[in-house]
């Protein structure tokens, strides 16, 4: 599945752009377009002018069309990291949900709960009754997937503040390590604990090396499931306005050609609405992953406190060696802001988690309108 913007012509000569999201289904492909709102258009109006001018310098002959569609790509992918976007994947989905996010804040509810339906085919007006609750659920899973983001964001500061952290105690514990050299036999229990400290706080850095690599993977993996609920949305509005047209005493002579695209329509929603709660089973897994991730770094931190003690205990021993508990004290300060850092950590993965949970709630009535637009597929 694609989301791409295009810019159509239209009969008398004029032009207008949609937002078109392709996807496979049994035979080919459906395509369902938008008209696009969101500023993302605006940048696309710039650069679509931008490479259409570098393919037509290039693309002086036919046979240099390939050499053209290479090079507008590779500047495509330039210019798209150069705003911000990892690649074409990235744009496309934040591109939908920026979209669907202004369409519907843009438009007004859809009232198609007053139909007369007295002549209407059999099962339509069950169908359409199913299509709008979908629908109202697709927003609200919409919306709760969005909050992801901001928690991710969360997670990736937090993740690069204890990361920072840790490297400023390896190298507090370096110099004191280096220092206590110098002191002779007395120096020996603070450059042991010295040591020590060093490794502890190795052990953190590679914590949180894996939690950032598990991060990211969420990142991408929420992205994904957002762009598909988005595009699932999508289609419940279509299908609502094919049963709309089905159910109008207007309707002529495209009655079988819509009934054949409504059971397109609902046999993708169906697939995609299962994927979507495959995907979020994963996603709640890696999330699992994570709190895992998050215990351990709390114990590492917690052997960081108790050898970062034992040093501050060593060097007070000591009248001349206020350098060494000066290293120690600003230590301590460290680690007690990753200690804090590791709750925060947890306490949103905590809330993550209870958000995937209460999308979960929503499945079993879910899964009855994906039932009965099986049903009307298979009749």
């Amino acid at each position: 599945t694609i989301a791409a913007y295009v810019k159509n012509l239209a009969k008398d000569g004029r032009y207008y752009w949609v937002l078109a999201v392709v996807m496979p289904c049994d035979g080919g492909y459906l395509s369902v377009r938008l008209k696009p709102t969101s500023p993302i258009l605006g940048v696309v109006r710039t650069l679509y002018s931008e490479l259409l001018q570098l393919e037509r310098q290039i693309e002086t002959e036919p046979k240099r069309r390939r050499e053209a569609i290479e090079a507008t790509t590779a500047k495509l992918l330039e210019e798209l990291l150069a705003r911000g976007f990892k690649d074409y994947n990235d744009f496309m989905q934040q591109a939908l949900v920026a979209e669907i996010t202004s369409r519907h804040d843009q438009l007004e509810p859809a009232d198609d709960t007053e139909t007369d339906h007295q002549d209407a085919v059999d099962g339509l007006p069950q169908l359409l009754n199913h299509c709008r609750q979908l629908d109202e659920d697709l927003q609200t899973l919409f919306h709760r997937l969005e909050e992801f983001r901001t928690m991710n964001e969360q997670l990736s500061e937090k993740s690069a503040s204890v990361l920072e952290t840790a490297d400023d105690i390896r190298l507090l514990a370096l110099n004191a390590s280096i220092a206590s050299s110098g002191l002779g036999p007395r120096g020996a229990s603070l450059q042991t604990v010295s040591k020590s400290l060093g490794a502890s706080s190795m052990k953190v850095e590679d914590t949180i090396v894996g939690l950032s690599q598990q991060t990211g993977e969420i990142v991408s993996a929420l992205s994904q499931l957002i762009f598909d609920v988005a595009a699932t949305k999508l289609q419940s509005e279509i299908g609502r306005q094919f049963i709309g047209q089905m159910l109008s005493s207007s309707t002529t002579g495209d009655g079988t050609l819509l009934q054949e695209s409504l059971q397109t329509l609902l046999q993708t929603m169906g697939l995609r609405t299962a994927a979507i709660f495959d995907s979020l089973s994963v996603t709640d897994a890696h999330f699992g992953g994570l709190e895992k991730q998050i215990q351990t770094l709390v114990r590492n931190n917690k052997l960081l406190r108790f050898v970062q003690f034992a040093g501050e205990k060593e060097a007070a021993s000591w009248s001349d060696l206020e350098d060494f508990r000066a290293m120690f004290s600003q230590a301590h300060t460290h680690i007690e802001g990753t200690y804090k850092d590791c709750l925060d950590l947890g306490k949103t993965i905590e809330n993550v988690r209870g958000h995937i949970a209460a999308i979960r709630d929503v499945e079993p009535q879910i899964s009855d309108h994906i039932q009965a637009f099986r049903e009307y597929s298979l009749a």
